[in-house]
């Protein structure tokens, strides 16, 4: 067993995705807790469009080690994540030594996942940002290496469910931009964003894992159009921090270029995604968006 804690902050729309998914992910980390694979672990739930009834129904099915948070309200994807991040950052639990994981309700780790990640984050105690990739065939077998990761690596490698951050470096973040996500003004690029901000502010201190860690569906190729706006709007804003800041914009705007002439995107939506980025590039830059809190219970 590791001496590293984690932390797992979890959303989950209880009218639109049900349970079951939930419980896979909650049922999968307490199996590494029982084969000790971290040495303490809290994971934040926090359930949308769930009044207090069945709020009540849930809670007590939940192990001891998940906080349970709540809303009757549906969120953005990143006010969610920011509303659980909010409550961690002030929680007396919170422990700046630990790891942070983002994993999506219908996400499940693999035995011997959080192990990995927590003995990265052990082994090099300046490691500040480690990401890996998900998938629905999940394994920790190439787990054992940890790799400084390039921007491009990073990015590559940047679906939430795979992020693990220092928790020290998400209290320098404070969180994810509430412009980009599901919900929000530009849909898609909450995760690049994010980790564009922890890559530079890692300080050379971030890795990637090779294979896949995080189990989750495969990532669906329709929907790279749907979210393209948000992530090029994401490095858009950060593209003046370094070269390979610049290199990832460009990259990004051939990407969509590739997508028209494939048929995969329409001309004007790609024509309307650069006006989009250009224009809340500043907006992006200036940190993150706060929106009014949620009257979630718990909180």
């Amino acid at each position: 067993m590791t001496s590293v804690s984690g932390f797992l902050l979890t959303t989950c729309h209880v009218q639109k995705d049900g349970l079951d998914d939930l419980f896979r992910l909650v049922g999968s980390v307490e199996a590494a807790l029982g084969a000790a694979e971290v040495a303490s672990l809290q994971q934040i739930i926090l359930l949308q469009g769930c009044d207090p009834k069945r709020r009540s129904e849930i809670e007590p099915r939940l192990p001891d080690w998940v906080t349970l948070l709540s809303t009757e309200r549906s969120l953005s994807s990143p006010t969610a994540r920011n509303a659980m991040i909010d409550h961690l950052l002030g929680d007396e639990s919170f422990n700046p030594d630990a790891f942070v994981g983002f994993p999506d309700d219908d996400c499940w780790y693999p035995a011997g996942s959080l192990a990995c990640v927590a003995g990265h984050f052990e082994a090099q105690p300046g490691l500040q940002l480690l990401v890996s990739r998900y998938g629905p065939s999940p394994s920790a077998a190439k787990c054992i290496i940890a790799r400084r990761a390039t921007l491009q690596q990073a990015l590559s490698r940047s679906g939430c469910a795979a992020i693990f951050v220092r928790a020290s470096l998400l209290a320098e973040l404070g969180g994810f931009h509430e412009l980009l996500g599901l919900g929000t003004e530009l849909r898609g690029g909450e995760d690049t964003e994010f980790v564009h901000r922890a890559f530079h502010s890692a300080k050379g201190e971030a890795a990637y894992v090779s294979g896949t860690l995080v189990g989750h569906a495969a990532a669906d190729p329709a929907k790279k159009a749907t979210y393209y706006e948000g992530g090029l709007a994401a490095l858009m804003a950060h593209s003046r921090r370094s070269p390979a800041a610049r290199v990832a914009l460009l990259r990004k705007i051939g990407v969509g270029a590739w997508l028209v002439i494939r048929k995969r995107m329409l001309p004007r939506d790609y024509f309307g995604s650069l006006r989009k980025a250009r224009m809340n590039a500043p907006r992006l830059r200036s940190g993150r968006k706060v929106s009014p809190s949620a009257p979630a219970q718990g909180l």
